[in-house]
């Protein structure tokens, strides 16, 4: 799929589209009186804030001063802490309250600003919005990747002084909405602008409340080392730090409690703004335009998920879609409807919270309905039509937008077409549904799948194989439904040793756990012991049953790969028989090294899941327990351990799949190195052990239905077509493959 083809309008098309200019929105006495009464709120409690970073400063320099004999005159180690430990602290206090002075944020602004020479037809369409509703032109007009658009003052308090604006739209919604529906979104967004000082006040108001947001909520790098020096640390070092941490609490909580009188005076006047500028948008396009406008918006954006997703999907290859916004608009397309009516029904019923400084889309929709309008533009273009150069404009952005938020090191050796994404999409749901079809189960686990390199060697019996393929596709569909009621029994039983295995981790630690909070039937250490015994040998009583059926698909597989070599005949486009078989010996090479290491991979999962319960076992409770620490360091290690292992296992195994990046290996694929132990927090360690997980798991089921997809179109070849698609039911119920099986 390509940009859309372009037929621009011209000025004199727009001129004509705009006859005279709308009613102004008139901002009552009493709501710019609140305004002003909101914005001095504001400014008290920043003055509040100013107040307590100077307090907590004098109090320092006082005790700095008036305490200095302490360490001149006879010091004594007692007299040295008295005097350091409180400049110390109140140091790390006043350090985190000027945070947002000294750290500053790094800029996450990709936007892309429109040349007007360039694009003369838009930027008379956005000047003419701005005189119908009596708005100055911006100064700026940038784009985006974003399913959004906004009007701001340029370099913040300096742009508002000198009244310059920057007007922000995203590329989805001029591919997403027509000429009317987008003129509308810029009339809201415009019409915040020509209400003047009510604008003003309300972005001193906006910006106050982001900058506590910012002091209140925002971690970074300080607040990690902080948690490393307390956690880390000696004793005497840990005791300082975890006082230091809770003054931090203790002020971020003090700064919360003016948040939120901050935020609960001014949501709602913020709120009366937006339905203000709604009236604009009405008054502008007709108000019958506005439930189809928000609809469409808020379809754009699930679709704008969607691509996120598809982007997640695709950077695994190192590959990413030239254009962004198109590939949005390949996923609005993909939208079903209980999935519109779903985002319908959302759009309507959702309502808006005290603390929300927008109403929710039923109140602006109802507001709509109660003014009817029919508005004085009435142009419904597709709104590319107002560019010349909108897909050029597109891809840049889309590219800076990747620096930013993927990987600054993203360059057009890593973009691709949005067809090769879209086929790559296709390619995974191809796998994902063949691997079902093929082994009549949905978590077929990769304990009992051993591939067999001798897969694809000479044939034996070629003239019998289609026979006995067609055997055990019967005997697949035949045991299919005992089959998965065994595996199901075997993976209950796997749960189970799981949470024993939580229950273990939390028991030495020092927590005193429930087992039956756990779902364990147990009521003691020696019941659980007894139900991990229960677990374990019901395992092996299913695992000869359930290793027999594998082996059978497996056989079927492998003798489907060697119909390669009877049944692929001569073909005019495609790989060549020769270029097909180092492609399946590569992915079953992979297999083998990923079957081998099966059992630390079992062991990663169990450890970083118990892991994860003692991290939120700590988030609960008021203080740890003495053995904690010990415990978390020495899984923490295991887990550093056991990754090195597999990554060492992996890195001379070739990525068996095209990527950016020829050089890159199955382990290097899952990560580039295994760090080691204490370069990074315990706690991002277990994230990293999850990170590795999915991608090993995720790789492991790529390889596996890709196989599967060649056995498939080889069994049809010989008359053998594909098993049928498993029901809903099943698909619905069993847990998938790269989540939860091993």
């Amino acid at each position: 799929m390509s940009s859309p083809v372009v037929s621009p309008l011209t000025k004199e098309e727009i001129e004509r589209a705009f006859a005279g200019g709308i009613q102004p929105v008139k901002v009552s006495f009493w709501y710019q009186t609140g305004l002003f009464f909101v914005a001095a709120v504001m400014v008290l409690l920043m003055g509040v804030y100013l107040g307590l970073l100077g307090w907590g400063g004098y109090l320092l320099y006082w005790h700095a001063t008036a305490h200095l004999a302490w360490v001149t005159l006879q010091p004594s180690l007692f007299s040295i802490l008295g005097y350091g430990v409180p400049l110390l602290l109140g140091g790390i206090f006043l350090l985190f309250l000027l945070k947002p002075f000294l750290a500053r944020r790094p800029s996450e602004d990709y936007s892309i600003p429109l040349d007007p020479e360039r694009e003369p037809v838009w930027f008379a369409f956005v000047d003419k919005i701005c005189d119908a509703v009596g708005a100055r032109h911006p100064f700026k007009i940038h784009l985006t990747c974003d399913v959004n658009a906004s009007a701001g003052f340029r370099l913040g308090f300096w742009g508002m002084l000198r009244n310059q604006m920057i007007l922000t739209v995203g590329v989805p919604l001029v591919l997403g909405l027509n000429t009317r529906q987008l003129a509308g979104i810029l009339a809201h967004e415009m019409g915040h602008f020509s209400q003047g000082m009510a604008m003003r006040l309300t972005f001193v108001v906006r910006n106050l409340n982001a900058w506590f947001i910012r002091i209140i909520f925002e971690r970074d790098g300080w607040d990690e080392m902080l948690e490393s020096f307390s956690e880390e640390g000696g004793l005497f070092a840990s005791i300082i730090f975890w006082i230091a941490r809770a003054m931090v609490w203790l002020s971020r909580k003090v700064l919360w409690v003016l948040l939120f009188l901050g935020q609960s005076i001014s949501s709602f006047m913020l709120r009366q703004m937006e339905f203000d500028a709604d009236r604009y948008q009405t008054r502008l396009v007709g108000s019958d335009q506005f439930l189809g406008t928000m609809m469409q918006v808020n379809v754009l954006m699930a679709a704008s998920q969607g691509a996120m997703h598809d982007l997640s999907s695709a950077w695994q290859d190192g590959r990413l879609t030239d254009d962004f916004a198109m590939l949005v608009l390949a996923n609005v397309d993909q939208i079903e409807e209980d999935g519109l009516a779903h985002i319908r029904e959302e759009m309507m019923t959702a309502e808006a919270s005290w603390w929300d400084s927008h109403p929710s889309d039923s109140q602006r929709i109802a507001l709509a309905e109660a003014e009817p309008t029919e508005g004085l533009f009435h142009l419904s273009e597709p709104s590319q039509h107002l560019f010349q150069s909108l897909e050029e404009y597109s891809r840049k952005t889309s590219l800076r937008f990747y620096r930013s938020f993927v990987d600054e090191t993203v360059d057009s050796n890593n973009l691709e077409t949005l067809e090769d994404t879209l086929a790559r999409q296709r390619s995974y749901e191809e796998s994902s549904l063949a691997f079902q079809r093929f082994f009549q189960n949905d978590g077929m686990a990769m304990r009992w799948l051993v591939p067999a390199e001798e897969a694809v060697g000479p044939p034996g019996s070629p003239e019998v194989w289609p026979t006995i393929i067609a055997q055990e596709r019967q005997n697949i569909l035949d045991q299919a439904e005992e089959f998965r009621d065994l595996f199901d029994q075997f993976e209950e039983a796997e749960q189970t040793l799981l949470r024993i295995h939580i229950f273990n981790t939390l028991d030495e630690a020092g927590y005193v756990v429930d087992p039956t909070a756990l779902d364990i039937e147990a009521y003691d250490l020696s019941d659980v012991r007894q139900e991990a015994e229960r677990a374990e040998g019901l395992q092996f009583q299913l695992q000869e049953q359930l290793q027999d059926q594998a082996e059978r698909s497996m056989f079927r597989l492998h003798l489907g790969l060697q119909l390669l070599h009877t049944s692929w005949g001569e073909r005019d486009e495609g790989p060549s028989l020769d270029e097909r078989l180092d492609e399946v010996h590569g992915l079953l090479q992979t297999l083998s090294n990923i079957q081998e290491i099966h059992d630390s991979l079992r062991f990663i999962r169990f450890e970083m899941t118990g892991l994860q319960a003692l991290f939120m076992q700590l988030e609960e409770s008021a203080e740890p327990p003495p053995t904690f620490f010990e415990r978390i360091d020495r899984g923490v290690r295991e887990l550093q351990r056991r990754m090195s292992e597999v990554h060492d296992h992996l890195v001379e195994t070739p990525y068996p799949f095209p990527h950016a990046d020829p050089s890159t290996t199955v382990a290097t694929y899952i990560i580039p190195t295994v760090p080691i132990y204490g370069s990074i927090m315990v706690h991002e360690f277990v994230i990293l052990a999850e990170h590795f997980l999915d991608r090993l798991f995720s790789l492991y089921g790529r390889v596996m239905g890709r196989l599967v997809v060649v056995a498939e179109e080889m069994e049809a070849s010989v008359g053998l077509f594909p098993l049928p698609e498993l029901p809903p039911d099943v698909t619905d119920e069993e847990d998938s493959l790269l989540e939860e099986t091993l």
